[in-house]
């Protein structure tokens, strides 16, 4: 609307300071309107990266509690050697796929 008022003018030193006034005016305008655009991204990519750390987070979570509840679960040591035995086996085939567990954690999580 300003600038419909200007271009009717007559050309004079008022209306160039009113040009240079409402250019002026319109550039700072598109520059905020910029700023707050790349904030709304940049709040966008923050948002889409907290969405993801926190389905991990629950993976890890869901994960850890299936492994206390096989911890939870295991029989009390035997006194008697062959049980003993068996337990230690059962141990170590629990420690290897413990281990593979995290390092599938610490890899694609």
């Amino acid at each position: 609307m300003g600038e419909l008022r200007l271009a009717n003018s007559a050309p004079s030193a008022v209306t160039a300071q009113l040009r240079q006034s409402l250019d002026d005016v319109s550039s700072r305008w598109n520059a905020v309107k910029l700023r707050y655009i790349e904030h709304g991204n940049r709040l966008t990519a923050a948002c889409d990266e907290a969405k993801q750390l926190n389905d991990r987070l629950n993976e890890m979570m869901s994960w850890l509690n299936g492994v206390e509840q096989s911890l939870s679960g295991l029989q009390p040591v035997s006194r008697a050697i062959n049980n003993i035995h068996r337990q230690i086996e059962q141990h170590r085939v629990s420690n290897i796929l413990f281990l593979l567990a995290l390092l599938f954690c610490v890899l694609f999580v």
